[in-house]
């Protein structure tokens, strides 16, 4: 008999009882109840109990009746998980139960998770190794009072549930309870860091992933295969073995799947953008389907594995960071006199067509699977008209719009945030959603803002904060504006976003506050964008980059390409930099003849490391006073020479009118002008009215 039902609203929901009804083939009953968006069923049949997630109803609007008997009831093998975020706080799915969460006490970020045998508790690990049992997990012991040489990423439990490995970015395994030590990587160079691990069905062996699909088997683990070898679109984050021990998957953090040894391949996110980055995934019983889950709480069924629903779409204060699955096995078998009917998910889990969120294949971009060219130019000062923006776009045969410089007061930090200038961005944005356009979003203006507040953009404790809390923040901000009901981490007109264009370097490059706010090395810089672009990927899907870098052969920078210097001693670190795992084009800007000159090489070094490049700024003004000599012209038809000069340089072809010379770049992924518009001369403008020669070459070479 149905015993109980467990709910959080009080909301009526239709399709809910009709599934419940399908589901337990009973009719209506005489008592009423009020359902809600989530439900869990739990069933009686004979001793057994089981609980099973109905999932989340959609429509409103009748009273629900509750069954008083089941002549007999058919269900899957119990399964679901969990899912933890970096804040140490844990959401179920499908039949498993919450446990509860870590509330208080922890000195450092959760990083992973495992579940008891029986599903009935879990283990989450920190990355300073410290461990919190919770349900009828035991506490084994943790490393939280130890000094570790380098972070916990990841952990796996013993068969029993009476110990547990842990086990760092260095390779370094750590075996409490009953768990085997059985050999680990402390002691050895790695190519690149470990990121996951898997244990051996019988608790004797166990297996290390990196990132770089390096795979490495210690006990009775079987090597059956990696990556090391092979060029990967993205990191590998886990992995999860087959039921068997014979064979396991790796997981990239865009969603593709690996298999090896006995493992199916059912499916991966591959070749398509998922919102959020992957951080795991969980098999299921019988290793025919597995989850994957992401950053932004959701997840994807493959297989046989079920969708439950997930957090996606929810409030999350800190990012998913993993997860864990229950494997009870136990039946019910159904009375032979009673019919049962499939449930249905709530959502699905995942589609064939591609998402229609700008990607990166190889070392140019795509758009729903498709190579694109992302061709376009600032609006900047044209935020009010975006009808005409769009117009222009498409009379120049171009896709992309970039806001840059859109905050109410130029370089004001307290106008960052400002109602009544995002409510203008956003408009601008569905403007060219609706016209078939994309944007791309360059936060420069917020850096400066705080440069010229007497912050240091660059330091960790800005804004009274600390590990980049007042940046990430304002990351945040932007990723939840909306336009009409969709929030800007998960709306596809966004192409891009860059984080700064031509920062201050730490020679004082670019610097426009005394003091200067400069970084205080060129490693600092470097943690900077790592940190900041792996935070705007734990909220989104959408790609992020550096930002066009300027003034990278300057002399006192140390960071010409090709000279052998690397890393930088004093400048941009930018070999570093374009290279980072989120990073997601090599972005340069053109503004000098040394620029120009230092671009081929720039993308030579991009190509070789499977990076696109990205032409991120050049300007052909008219008779501009603020503008120095490099980009600014006493007539229409020399100014369109130059555009035909960036546009070649774009292409991959020789530069012939200005500054000529004859390395040829390789070809670049789109590129982006200040500044599209129709003001009149004496401004950086290209449109067809006061600059139709420049503008007709620019439609001519745009792709």
């Amino acid at each position: 008999m149905v015993s109980g039902l467990i709910w959080t609203e009080s909301r009526p929901k239709t399709s809910l009882w009709r599934r419940l009804r399908t589901l337990l083939a009973i009719p209506g009953g005489a008592q009423d109840i009020r359902v809600v968006a989530t439900v869990i069923v739990t069933v009686m049949v004979g001793s057994n109990c089981m609980q099973v997630s109905i999932g989340r109803a959609t429509d409103e609007g009748a009273r629900m009746t509750a069954a008083t008997a089941v002549a007999g009831v058919a269900f899957r093998p119990m399964q679901g998980g969990w899912q933890a975020s970096a804040d140490g706080s844990v959401w179920p799915f499908g039949g498993a139960v919450p446990y509860g969460s870590i509330s208080s006490g922890l000195n450092d970020p959760i990083v992973g998770m495992a579940a008891t045998p029986h599903g009935s508790g879990y283990w989450l690990v920190a990355s300073d190794g410290g461990v919190f049992a919770l349900g009828d997990a035991g506490f084994h012991g943790s490393l939280g009072n130890i000094h570790l040489n380098q972070p916990i990423v990841g952990m796996a439990a013993t068969p029993d549930g009476s110990g547990y490995l842990l086990v760092a970015s260095d390779g370094g395994v750590f075996a409490l309870g009953d768990a085997g030590f059985h050999g680990s990587l402390g002691n050895i160079h790695l190519n690149q860091p470990i990121v996951g691990m898997a244990a051996t069905p019988d608790g004797r062996g166990y297996w290390l992933v990196a990132s770089d699909g390096g795979v490495f088997a210690a006990g009775d683990a079987g090597f059956h295969g990696s990556l090391g070898n092979i060029h990967l679109n993205r990191p590998i984050v886990g992995m999860a073995a087959t039921p068997d021990g014979r064979g396991y998957w790796l997981v990239a953090s865009d969603g593709g799947i690996f298999a090896f040894g006995d493992a199916g391949f059912y499916g991966s996110g591959g070749g398509t953008t998922i919102p959020g980055m992957i951080v795991g995934m969980e098999t299921t019983p019988d290793g025919h389907g597995y989850w994957m889950d992401a950053t932004n709480g959701a997840i994807y069924a493959f297989g046989d594995a079920p969708f439950f629903g997930s957090m996606r779409g929810q409030a999350l204060n800190q990012p998913i960071v993993g997860m864990a699955s229950m494997n009870s096995t136990m039946t019910v078998t159904p009375s032979p006199t009673t019919s049962t009917t499939t449930v249905p998910p709530t959502a699905t889990s995942t589609t064939t067509a591609a998402d229609p969120f700008v990607t990166v294949c190889g070392t140019q971009l795509c758009l729903h699977g498709q190579p694109w060219y992302m061709t376009g130019g600032t609006a900047y000062g044209h935020y009010g008209g975006p009808t005409g923006e769009a117009a222009l776009l498409t009379q120049g045969n171009m896709n992309t719009s970039e806001l840059v410089n859109f905050d109410s007061q130029y370089r004001s930090i307290n106008q960052t945030e400002d109602s009544t200038t995002w409510n203008q961005v956003e408009a601008y944005i569905g403007q060219m959603g609706a016209a078939g356009h994309h944007v791309m979003l360059n936060f420069s203006e917020f850096f400066s803002a705080m440069e010229t507040a007497g912050m240091n953009p660059f330091s960790p404790t800005a804004g009274g904060s600390t590990n980049f809390n007042y940046q990430e923040q304002y990351l945040k901000f932007v990723a939840d504006q909306s336009v009409n009901g969709v929030p800007n981490w998960d709306n596809p007109t966004i192409a891009k976003v860059q984080l700064w264009g031509e920062p201050v370097t730490p020679t004082g490059e670019d610097c426009i506050s005394s003091p200067c706010q400069v970084p205080t090395n060129p490693q600092a810089m470097l943690t900077w964008y790592s940190t900041l672009e792996a935070y705007w990927h734990s909220l989104s899907p959408i790609l992020i980059s550096s930002g066009g870098f300027s003034h990278l052969n300057d002399g006192n920078s140390g960071c010409v390409a090709g000279d052998g210097t690397y890393p930088c001693p004093a400048g941009i670190p930018w070999q570093q930099i374009i290279a980072l795992p989120n990073n997601a084009t090599a972005d340069i800007e053109d503004n000098s003849t040394d620029d120009q000159q230092l671009i081929p090489g720039f993308a030579d070094y991009a190509t070789s490391i499977g990076r696109p490049w990205y032409l991120s700024a050049w300007s052909a003004c008219l008779q501009d006073n603020e503008q120095d000599g490099w980009d600014n012209y006493t007539s229409d038809s020399d100014a369109a020479l130059h555009v035909a000069d960036m546009l070649n340089l774009a292409a991959g072809k020789p530069i012939t009118n200005y500054q000529p010379f004859g390395h040829t770049a390789a070809t670049a992924a789109g590129f982006s002008f200040w500044d599209l518009g129709n003001q009149a001369p004496t401004t950086c403008d290209i449109g067809p009215t006061y600059s139709p020669i420049s503008f007709a070459a620019l439609k001519n070479g745009a792709r």
